[in-house]
């Protein structure tokens, strides 16, 4: 079954209990703590972004979908293909758990200008740091 599944790792507004959540209701979590290789940024405008930093990790879950769900999640993160104008490109990065290290599709943002570093990685504990400020 898992086959037949497309592996993405979430960092943001698709984690548990985070307001874009609804789009993995369906979908297997195979990971609660895992992480992948880059920075947090803070765009702004209430979600984070990813940046590509080979010597930084950051916090996410790990989950299955099928092909359906990933078009939908592609239209939420601003991917319309390869060589095309998107929000996010998508890659294939390693995901790392505490046993396993799994290959799957990241959204990536690559042109992050001068958006302050998310120090944390993890995006739910900066929200409830910028919440206890």
């Amino acid at each position: 079954m898992l086959n037949q599944h497309i592996l993405v790792f979430v960092y943001g507004t698709l984690l548990k209990g985070e307001p874009n959540h609804g789009y993995l209701t369906e979908a297997a979590c195979l990971e609660e703590h895992c992480c992948t290789n880059g920075r947090l940024v803070d765009t702004g405008e209430g979600y984070p972004a990813l940046i590509k930093d080979d010597y930084a990790a950051v916090k996410g879950e790990l989950y299955a979908v099928t092909d359906s769900q990933l078009k939908n999640i592609n239209r939420l993160e601003g991917y319309f293909g390869e060589n095309r104008a998107n929000l996010y490109e998508r890659k294939t990065l390693n995901v790392y758990s505490d046993s396993q290290t799994y290959s799957a599709f990241v959204y990536l943002f690559e042109n992050p200008g001068n958006l302050p570093y998310i120090t944390e990685n993890d995006w739910r504990a900066y929200q409830q740091k910028t919440a206890d400020d």
